[in-house]
């Protein structure tokens, strides 16, 4: 037992030099799914339990932009990852994403400050142009804490519940 606490103290310790955020937790609600030219395009929209309203998830083969319905301009967006966890924390494709029958968790994680190099953050800027972006790159993700930590957090949440 104490060499499985070790363990995790150290995969924690590993995992936690990535800082992330909770974007919302709900159900699916709606999920459109399309091909063209190679590329997968999917819009997600999520009842946020959180806050009432409503998460929509932009993806062109990776979730690139959400935006709640409660603020002006996009609550996460590329280069951070973003992620759809199941209530038992199992991690969902954008593919997968359209099976799921119980509440999920929208985290994001930020990106490598590399990622945000002017001429990387150019090229994702005209990918989220084609979904139909122009705005800027600056978003509210609301508090960072630690990527294990707030796994840990949702683990907690989600037995309480």
């Amino acid at each position: 037992r104490e060499q499985i606490t070790e363990r995790v103290s150290q995969s924690l310790d590993v995992v936690n030099q990535l800082n992330a955020y909770l974007i919302g937790t709900g159900t699916i609600n709606d999920v459109h799914i399309s091909d063209d030219e190679g590329f997968a395009f999917s819009t997600v929209k999520i009842e946020n339990q959180i806050d009432g309203h409503t998460l929509t998830v932009l993806s062109q083969n990776e979730s690139l932009l959400v935006y709640n319905t409660a603020c002006p301009g996009p609550v996460a967006m590329a280069p951070d990852s973003i992620c759809f966890l199941g209530q038992d924390l199992y991690p969902y494709t954008n593919s997968e994403i359209r099976d799921c029958k119980t509440p999920v968790h929208v985290i994001g994680i930020q990106a490598h400050g590399q990622l945000r190099h002017p001429k990387i953050m150019a090229g994702f800027r005209h990918i989220m142009e084609q979904l139909g972006y122009a705005g800027g790159a600056s978003i509210y993700t609301g508090a960072t804490k630690p990527l294990g930590d707030l796994i840990v957090e949702l683990s907690r949440n989600t037995l309480n519940n």
